[in-house]
C-alpha cells in the first residue's frame, strides 16, 4: 500500500523556507511512530532539508530519494529519477511518501491513505499541500490534541482511506 503522511496547517501550508513552518513535538513523535520500520520516498529537497537538519537520513527507514538530478549521491539512501523506480525499489506492505508538495501530486493518484496532521491555524508559508482530494477519500479516524506547553497550536491526527 502507498501512503502519504503530512502536517498541513488550515490554508494549505506545509513548508517554509524548505524547513516546517511551526514545531510540534508530538507530531514528530507521530511521523516517526508512523513511518518508522517502512520505506519513504522523498523528494531530494525535502531529504537534503532533513539531511541539513539531523546530519543523516531518517532512522529506522530506508529513505528512496526522488531526484531529477542525474548526479545526485547520497551515502544515507537510495536515490532513483522516477516514481516507479522509487515504488519497485521500496519493500514492506506500506510504504510513505513524506513529500515534498511535487511529490505528493506526482504520487496522488497512487496514494490510498493519507495520514494528516491538520494544524488548527492558519501559518504564513511558500509550500502548500498538493495531491490530496478530500472528496477522493473517507475520514476512518481522528484523534483531537489542545495545545500546551511544548506544543503551540490545537492539531488533529486523522487518517483518510480512499474511497
Amino acid at each position: 500500500m502507498i501512503s502519504a503522511i503530512v502536517a498541513v496547517a488550515k490554508n494549505g501550508v506545509i513548508g517554509k523556507s524548505n524547513s516546517l513552518p511551526w514545531y510540534l513535538p508530538a507530531d514528530l513523535k507521530h511521523f516517526s511512530a508512523v513511518t518508522k520500520g517502512h520505506d519513504i520516498i522523498v523528494g531530494q529537497v525535502t531529504y537534503d532539508s532533513i539531511v541539513a537538519r539531523i546530519g543523516h537520513g531518517l532512522p529506522g527507514r530506508s529513505n528512496i530519494v526522488l531526484t531529477r538530478d542525474p548526479t545526485y549521491t547520497s551515502e544515507f539512501a537510495k536515490v532513483v529519477s522516477s516514481l516507479d523506480d522509487a515504488i519497485a525499489a521500496s519493500k514492506g506492505d506500506e510504504v510513505f511518501i513524506i513529500g515534498g508538495s511535487q511529490i505528493y501530486a506526482l504520487a496522488s493518484d497512487l496514494i490510498q491513505r493519507w495520514y494528516i496532521t491538520e494544524v488548527d491555524a492558519d501559518i504564513d508559508g511558500d509550500v502548500m499541500l498538493r495531491g490530496f482530494d478530500k472528496n477522493e477519500f473517507t475520514e476512518t479516524t481522528r484523534e483531537s490534541h489542545m495545545s500546551d506547553d511544548k506544543n503551540q497550536y490545537n492539531y488533529d491526527f486523522v487518517i483518510y482511506e480512499r474511497k
